[in-house]
């Protein structure tokens, strides 16, 4: 009896019912009219079942599936799971999360929108497919599984294989997949709209983001790099950025804050804080803004006024106006870099505590050495103090050395902000006070087209279309 045969059928009791094994050999049945003959087709079953070669799974009492009487079933072999490429990096979990946020649970200020990665980063990796499981047909023969499908990378922009199984970023961005699964880190992002409740807290690791909407109040935007905001900035935000910050429209709030680590333009500023560490240029105005930058400033263009505030720059300055017919008291102090001079305060001023603590510590071991020369030697507890004071010493000296250079380099720098100028090409208001470098003055009355510069310790006044100089006194 040939498998072919019992794949086509063999015929039993006068041909009233047929015995068949299914081409996978894992089910032997008997189909026909199997409910007439059960007792006849029962007996002549163990002859056939034995001719056949059946021995595995056999059925105790056959049983009635649809029309078909099940004799015997093999155990069928289980596929593989087939392979998959699996996102490992927390941030993109976190993104993926902030999807399907309830906002009844979820801070709406902290969704997570954008998965960043740090260049190097593993943000994928490879989950191999598995063999599947073997089963056993009605013959005794093993059933061997079809294998789970293998998955491959598919490689965009600025990630790499690392090794067969294991994805990483090439760059500092965000993780993007496109529908064909194509695994890219994104060096440019743009926040199409406004950033609000929908989108929470932007951060961005990458060379550039960009929003084309406005920032609502209460939200952060931190951009590693440069940043681009189309709209404008409203009260309470906070926006920083390790490279250039662009935004199109006003900044308002005195409780809004931008910092910029290498420069700065926008429309206008109202009350807010900024700090830039290069240049600044504002296309309109500034209305008694706190604005401290380590380069120079330029208001020009529409009303190109500053009136109110403080403005404060290590680089020189050019406006068309500055204060107001009402004399509101406007600060302008060019050549003295804001950010600069803390350092250096901060440097000379923990000098000065080290110098204290080197102090006593020295006049410590002083007192120590006497006793010593008195005792003929320090018990053991004494001289670990002793140690312990020397080391400390030492320290403190170093400290004390480096902190020394390092003011030695600022002071240099520092000199060179003295040719810092303020230009103003319409008015300067009365009661502005216009500081350069170690010098300043309080203007008792309006000036109009005139540049301020320091000159022998002294603020020096000249008016751009006269020939006449004028040489200020300090306050």
């Amino acid at each position: 009896m040939t498998r072919t045969e019992l794949y086509k059928g063999i015929e039993i009791i006068n041909g009233a019912a047929v015995f068949k094994v299914a081409e996978d050999d894992l089910v032997a049945f008997v189909e026909g009219e199997v409910s007439d003959f059960q007792r006849e087709i029962s007996e002549v079953l163990p002859e056939i079942i034995e001719q056949a070669g059946i021995c595995y799974g056999l059925k105790k009492v056959p049983e009635m599936e649809g029309a078909r009487l099940v004799v015997a079933r093999g155990l069928a072999p289980e596929k593989g799971k087939d392979g998959r490429i699996e996102i490992t990096a927390e941030s993109f979990k976190e993104s993926q999360k902030s999807e399907d946020h309830d906002s009844g649970t979820v801070d709406l200020r902290n969704l997570n929108r954008i998965a960043n990665v740090a260049r190097g980063e593993v943000i994928a990796k490879k989950i191999l497919p598995t063999p599947g499981k073997p089963g056993m047909n009605i013959f005794g023969e093993k059933a061997n599984p079809e294998p789970g499908e293998l998955k491959t990378f598919k490689v965009g922009e600025g990630v790499e294989i690392l090794d067969s199984n294991t994805l990483v970023a090439t760059r500092d961005g965000a993780i993007s997949m496109d529908a064909d699964g194509v695994i890219s880190v994104e060096s440019e992002w743009v926040v199409d709209g406004d950033v609000d409740t929908a989108t929470g807290h932007v951060e961005f690791w990458g060379e550039k983001l960009i929003i084309t909407g406005s920032v609502s109040g209460g939200f952060t935007v931190e951009a590693a790099k440069d940043l681009v905001i189309e709209g404008q900035v409203n009260d309470d935000a906070i926006i920083l950025a390790g490279g250039h910050i662009h935004i199109g429209g006003i900044i308002r709030s005195r409780n809004t804050m931008i910092k910029a680590g290498s420069g700065l333009s926008c429309s206008a500023v109202e009350y807010a804080r900024i700090f830039s560490g290069g240049d600044v240029r504002i296309s309109d105005y500034l209305l008694d803004a706190r604005l401290q930058a380590e380069g120079c400033i330029e208001v020009s263009g529409g009303k190109g006024l500053i009136a109110g505030g403080t403005i404060e720059l290590g680089g020189s300055l050019t406006a068309e106006t500055i204060g107001s017919p009402a004399n509101v008291r406007t600060v302008i102090a060019a050549g003295i870099n804001p950010l600069l001079m803390r350092h250096y305060e901060g440097l000379v001023l923990e000098q000065e505590k080290n110098a204290k603590k080197l102090s006593d510590i020295r006049s410590g071991l002083e007192k120590m050495k006497k006793i010593e020369a008195a005792r003929g030697g320090l018990d053991p507890r004494m001289q670990k103090v002793k140690m312990t004071l020397q080391e400390a010493a030492a320290a403190i000296a170093s400290n004390i050395e480096t902190a020394k250079t390092r003011i030695m380099e600022l002071e240099k720098h520092m000199g060179s902000m003295e040719n810092a100028s303020i230009t103003v090409i319409k008015k300067a208001h009365a009661n502005c006070k216009i500081e350069i470098y170690k010098a300043s003055l309080i203007l008792d009355r309006p000036l109009e087209d005139v540049s301020f510069s320091f000159q022998k310790g002294d603020i020096m006044i000249q008016h751009l279309t006269k020939d006449n100089d004028e040489s200020g006194q300090e306050e």
